[in-house]
C-alpha cells in the first residue's frame, strides 16, 4: 500500500525521435528529439516537462580532414515552483591527419546556462520564500596533436582552456526582504595541458608517461583556487 503523505504516483511519457540523412558520402546529419511530461512531480525539482534536441552535421572533403558541429537545445519547467531550466550549446571540432604519423585536431564549445526558481524553507525567520536565479555562459578552447615517431612509439600533446561566466543569486521576494545574497561563485578559469610520451613493447604491453600542469582559479571564492604538475606513469596490456 502506498503512504500518500510520502509517495507520489506519477504517469510519464517519454517519445523519442531519432533521425540520420547522408545526401552523400561526404556530408551527414543527424540527430533527435526526446520530450518527458510528467503527471506530478515527487520532488520540487522534477520537471513537469522536458524536451531536448540534438542536431549533428559533419562534413568531411577528404579522407583526412573532417569538420562536426553538434548543437543542442534543452527546456525544463516545473509550474509548482515557477522553475524553469534552459540550455542551449554549440560544439565544432576539426580533425586533420597530415599523414599516417602525424594529426591534429581543433575545438571549441559554447554552452549557455539560465535557472530560475522559488524556493520555500519550512522553518525559520521570515522571509521563507527565496527565487533563485543562475545564469552562466561556459567557453571551452581545445586542441591537440599527435606524432608516430616509430611503429611503437608516439607523443601527443592535448590542452584545453575552460572559460565560465556568470553567478548564481538568491533575491528575498518574501515579506520584509531588503536585499539579495552574495553569489557563492562566480567567473573561472580553468586551462589543462598534457603531454605523453608512449611505447609499445611487444607481448608485454603499453609504457606511457604523461606530464600535465593545470591551474584552477575563481574570482569570487579564491580560497577553491590550486595550481598543479601531475606526472603519471601508466602500464597497459591488452589481452
Amino acid at each position: 500500500m502506498l503512504d500518500p503523505a510520502t509517495s507520489e504516483r506519477t504517469k510519464t511519457a517519454r517519445p523519442v525521435i531519432s533521425f540520420g540523412y547522408e545526401p552523400s558520402k561526404k556530408f551527414t546529419l543527424r540527430g533527435d528529439f526526446h520530450s518527458t511530461t510528467n503527471g506530478a512531480s515527487y520532488t520540487a525539482i522534477t520537471p513537469h516537462t522536458q524536451q531536448s534536441f540534438r542536431f549533428v552535421a559533419r562534413y568531411r572533403p577528404t579522407e583526412r580532414l573532417s569538420f562536426e558541429d553538434e548543437v543542442t537545445f534543452l527546456n525544463s519547467r516545473l509550474i509548482a515552483a515557477d522553475f524553469q531550466n534552459n540550455v542551449r550549446s554549440n560544439a565544432f571540432t576539426v580533425n586533420y591527419s597530415l599523414n599516417d604519423r602525424f594529426s591534429i585536431y581543433a575545438g571549441f564549445s559554447y554552452d549557455s546556462f539560465y535557472a530560475q526558481g522559488n524556493v520555500d524553507y519550512a522553518r525559520g525567520t521570515t522571509p521563507l520564500t527565496d527565487f533563485l536565479r543562475d545564469q552562466e555562459i561556459n567557453r571551452v578552447w581545445q586542441g591537440g596533436a599527435e606524432v608516430k615517431t616509430s611503429k611503437r612509439s608516439g607523443l601527443r600533446l592535448t590542452g584545453n582552456f575552460d572559460r565560465s561566466t556568470g553567478t548564481g543569486a538568491i533575491l528575498g521576494v518574501g515579506a520584509g526582504a531588503v536585499a539579495n545574497e552574495p553569489p557563492a561563485y562566480g567567473p573561472v578559469s580553468w586551462p589543462i595541458v598534457t603531454g605523453t610520451g608512449y611505447y609499445n613493447f611487444p607481448v608485454a604491453g603499453k609504457l606511457s608517461i604523461d606530464l600535465q600542469r593545470t591551474y584552477y582559479s575563481q574570482e569570487i571564492v579564491t580560497v577553491n583556487n590550486f595550481g598543479a604538475n601531475v606526472l603519471t606513469i601508466k602500464w597497459t596490456r591488452d589481452f
